[in-house]
């Protein structure tokens, strides 16, 4: 990583994080982050990675305020740092509790604590 980005330190520590992982094909992470992966609806990426909600209609607006809500309440954050490129159709996601219907989901990873 060049000392130029400009990217949070706990982006820069968690792609770090993911070099080692598969430099050396051991999963450690330090006492400091910690990260949670759900599966959410694909068209919710440009929300959560770049925060613009630009493309969403009104109701996956709410969907995505629902689901930032329980986030919080669960985390005490909704940070997304990553998302896989593709995904597939499901029933099923990290987001049907809240009344999202089947959708193509893609798997998230959030920064759930950072000390």
């Amino acid at each position: 990583l060049k000392a130029t980005m400009k990217a949070p330190a706990y982006r820069l520590a968690f792609r770090w994080s993911l070099d080692q992982q598969q430099k050396t094909g051991v999963k450690k992470m330090t006492s400091n982050l910690q990260f949670e992966t759900y599966k959410l609806p694909d068209y919710w990426a440009s929300a959560l990675i770049n925060g613009d909600d630009s493309g969403l209609h009104d109701q996956e607006k709410n969907e995505l305020r629902a689901f930032t809500n329980w986030m919080i309440e669960k985390h005490g954050r909704c940070e997304a740092v990553t998302c896989a490129d593709e995904g597939h159709f499901t029933k099923w996601h990290d987001a049907t509790h809240l009344g999202v219907l089947a959708c193509d989901a893609v798997e998230y990873t959030f920064l759930v604590k950072w000390r």
